[in-house]
């Protein structure tokens, strides 16, 4: 859907206030992502489907009828969705998402079938989490990290998992150099709150 730096700039600016700048236009990486989380979600998902498989034939062959049988069809097709369906609306998702920066806020457009647009105000945001890998590539958690609320603790110990109708921290992930990206976000942060003390303390 967005092929440029360019096209992103575009669609984002749509969502600019007045006098509001750009200053960091970005996208997740694309195509087949595996992260560090992902092995134990594959291994869970090649696990449930040969659960599945036993299931269906025992069902067959003990119970002699068909809603047993069914049923394993059914917990086949959960797993098989598990192992592979859910990379590919990660695909999708990651692929509909953009960010931008700006010299107030992280704008962050993104959705699997239709698209939303969320802001985060950089001078109410707190604790901002930066996770690098070797490579320089990583995520920022931008807020508080409720790690356990939203992922079972998922960020600190194994990795991102991405899964479809889970709550997650705002964040963005998937991105080269993301310590500069981070370091200008806590930039762009001191300036926002300097500016609105400032703004305070002439009205006072």
């Amino acid at each position: 859907m967005y092929n440029t730096r360019q096209d992103i700039e575009n669609e984002l600016n749509k969502h600019l206030d007045t006098n509001e700048k750009l200053y960091w236009v970005g996208q997740p990486k694309q195509g087949f992502n595996l992260k560090g989380g992902d092995w134990f979600i594959v291994i869970f998902g090649i696990f449930w489907c040969g659960f599945a498989v036993v299931w269906i034939i025992l069902a067959y062959l003990i119970a002699g009828s068909t809603f047993f049988p069914v049923f394993g069809i059914i917990l086949f097709f959960w797993g098989l969705f598990i192992f592979i369906g859910r990379f590919i609306l990660d695909i999708r998702r990651r692929r509909n998402t953009i960010y931008g920066l700006t010299d107030s806020r992280v704008i962050i457009k993104s959705g699997i079938f239709s698209q939303e647009v969320k802001s985060y105000d950089l001078h109410s945001m707190s604790d901002i989490k930066l996770t690098e890998s070797a490579d320089g590539s990583g995520y920022i958690t931008l807020g508080a990290d409720n790690s356990t609320r939203y992922t079972g603790r998922s960020i600190n110990i194994v990795g991102y998992i991405w899964l479809p109708g889970m709550p997650y921290p705002p964040m963005i992930e998937s991105v080269d150099n993301t310590r500069t990206i981070y370091n200008q976000i806590i930039e762009l942060k001191r300036k926002r709150t300097d500016y609105l003390e400032g703004l305070f303390h002439v009205q006072k």
